[in-house]
């Protein structure tokens, strides 16, 4: 009846309101890791590449 489908489209809005929020906060945490990775060997490789530099200014 009547009541089956309003409480069958209210479970599917709940569902798709889940889901958009998993799924938000799938990509935002998804993006901050890779933020947080990208930022971690950005700094690694720079200071790779200071200390490389300083030590070929030594040898010079």
């Amino acid at each position: 009846g009547a009541t089956a489908f309003t409480s069958f489209v209210v479970l599917c809005f709940f569902l798709g309101i889940w889901c958009c929020g998993f799924f938000s906060f799938f990509f935002f945490s998804f993006s901050l890791l890779l933020t947080l990775f990208f930022f971690y060997t950005g700094n690694l490789y720079s200071s790779a590449l200071g200390t490389m530099l300083a030590t070929s200014k030594k040898v010079q």
